[in-house]
Formats: structure tokens, sequence, C-alpha cells
């Protein structure tokens, strides 16, 4: 039968052993495992997986379930969501936590599933953190690894309220005010760097509505063909770290992107779909660049996210298009990273 239970020391190093090998190698270096407050499922004495909870202080008690690993010999059988169960049960009653917090990919829904359907979960928007943590946010940050996790959404649940939205259901009238928003932020933070490098003109302000628009249309034309349910999910937690584009020679676009709806789906399933919403998008982007290439504005906003989307595959840039391209294409991917520099190249030189 299988136990949750907290970890004991002499089963730390076999619970490490399961969470390296769940996880690539860039990942391991934010590893952690507090004895504390690690939950692991065994049985008859050994190891199936495991929990690492992180609790602190940051305005509010915060509890963050931050790794969830089975070994391979377990999966399949309900192991990790037992422990998410065991996790959400421990984190309210022992540890009493005002805040339960995971950070989740948006094209991982083998993992979202986990909290999505769940009472009281939801994406928590770049508003709320702040009116949650207030000046601690950067501590909710640093605790969660949580910077430039482009394509990475914080899902909580308020202990205290239970009446939270289902993220992966929200209208088109509340993603049409998202994007709207992610248009405004990067505008305003594109026309202060523009300023700061002298490159400002009246076509400046029209440059990140073209890109943005461009990019999450065909994005969601190209879900839509394969009748799937696009939703455009904003990065909002993303707009801190993009601020860093002040002390930058080049602007970092924090410009969201598009999913599949809802949780019943897998990677695997709806791997061709992605990439080739992506590499649809790529190439519109990629002909844009030509198209305006002699305005010097245009490439300073659109050329860095064109690399991020192409040339970018891993970790923490995994939310851009690139990994999407790069999971479908394997050993083809070089061809991707060919085409981009060979773009900007062109636009260099030409």
């Amino acid at each position: 039968m299988v136990e949750v239970r907290l970890i004991n020391d002499n089963e730390i190093e076999e619970a490490k052993a399961i969470m390296s090998s769940s996880f690539p190698k860039a990942y391991h270096s934010i590893f952690y495992l507090y004895p504390e407050s690690t939950l692991i499922a065994s049985e008859n004495g050994v190891v199936l997986g495991g929990v690492n909870l992180d609790i602190f202080d940051a305005c509010v008690k915060v509890g963050y379930i931050g790794w969830l690993y089975v070994s391979d010999r377990a999966r399949g059988i309900g192991i990790g969501k037992k422990l998410i169960d065991e996790a959400i049960v421990f984190l309210e009653d022992s540890a009493k936590v005002d805040e339960i917090l995971l950070c989740i990919e948006g094209d991982n829904p083998s993992s979202f599933k986990q909290v999505s359907s769940r009472d009281g979960f939801e994406i928590m928007s770049l508003q709320k953190e702040i009116c949650t943590f207030k000046w601690n946010i950067f501590k909710v940050y640093s605790h969660a690894s949580r910077f430039f996790d482009m394509g990475y959404f914080l899902w909580h649940k308020n202990t205290k309220d239970s009446n939270a939205e289902k993220s992966l259901e929200m209208s088109y009238k509340k993603q049409i005010a998202s994007f709207l928003c992610t248009i405004v932020f990067n505008t305003a933070l594109y026309l202060l760097m523009a300023l700061k490098s002298k490159t400002i003109g009246v076509f400046s302000f029209l440059v990140p509505s073209i890109v943005l628009i461009a990019r999450t249309t065909i994005e969601a034309v190209v879900i839509k063909a394969f009748k799937e349910k696009p939703i455009f999910l904003a990065w909002d937690s993303s707009w801190l770290s993009s601020l860093i584009s002040i002390i930058m020679p080049f602007y970092f676009p924090s410009p969201g992107g598009i999913y599949i709806r809802g949780d019943e789906w897998s990677i695997k399933e709806k791997s061709k779909t992605l990439a080739l919403s992506a590499i649809s998008t790529v190439i519109v982007e990629a002909l844009l660049l030509l198209l305006f290439r002699k305005r010097v504005e245009y490439i300073f906003f659109a050329l860095p996210l064109f690399l991020l989307d192409t040339v970018f595959p891993f970790y923490p840039f995994c939310g851009f298009l690139s990994s999407r391209i790069k999971r479908y294409t394997g050993k083809y991917y070089s061809v991707f990273i060919i085409f981009a520099i060979t773009i900007s190249l062109f636009l260099m030189l030409f």
C-alpha cells in the first residue's frame, strides 16, 4: 500500500536521485529539498516519488509546491495526484498557510491539470501578486526561481477564499482585455527604451501593436485550424522581468501567448499543432522584419522577439515558440537556428 508522509533523513538521497532523473539538467541548479516540508510516497520502504514544499512569509504565509517527481516504475498509477492531494492538506491543515502557490509551464497540461480542476485554484495575475505580497513580491519570485521564466504561470489558492475563476476558461472579453494590457505595457516600455536610445519616432507608437497582433493572430488561427480552442494568456508576471530592458542595450519583450484551452489534452498529442502554429508565426515574424528592415525602430523591438521565438527553447525561455518547434522537430531543429541567424545577418548587412 502506498503511504504519503514526511521524508526521513535516510531517504533524502533516494528522493534526490528520483528528482534528478525526472527533470533536465538545466533545472538542477534550482533544486531544493527541505526535510521538514518534503512529502514522499513510499511502498514497502521504497521511495516512489515526492513533492518538495517551501514555506515562508511574504506579507502572508506562503506554501510553495516546487518539485513534484515520480520514479519511472511508479508513473501512471496516480502517485503524482496523491502527492498533490496530501501536499495541499499538509499546507492547509498542518502549516496553515494563507496562500498555496505553484509555477507551471503553459504547455504542460499534465501538471496544471493537477490544480486546474480543483476548487479555489487560478492563475495569479500580476495585480493580485502585488496586492497580496506587496514589497515581498521579489522574495516570492526568488523562492519560486521565477525570474525570466517566460511562459510559466503562477497558480495560487487563497486558503481563506475558494471563489476562484477557472483561468483556463476565461471569457473572450477578459482575453481581449488581457491582450490590450499586454500591448499597452510593451508599448510604454518600448517607447521608454526608444527614447533612451534616440530611435523614437511616430512609427514607434505602432511597432508593438503590429508585432504582437501579427504574432498572436497567426498563433490563434493555426491552432483554430486544427479544430482546437485557442486561449490568450498574458505573461504579466514576467512584466517585472522585462523592466531589465531599461538597463540593457536591447528590448526584452513579454508578449504573452496562445495556448490550447482547457486541460483535457496532452503535449504529446498536440505537439504537431503547437509546432506548426509556432513555425507559421516565426515565418511571419521574419517576413515582417524583412518588410520593415529599413525601420530601425521596428528592428529594435521585433528582432529580439524573433530570436527568442526561434533559438531559445531552453529554460527559462520555455514559453517562447522555440520550445514548441524544438519539441516537434528534434534533430532538425538546427534548421530553424540557421534560418534565424540568416535573417539576422541579412538585416545587419543589408
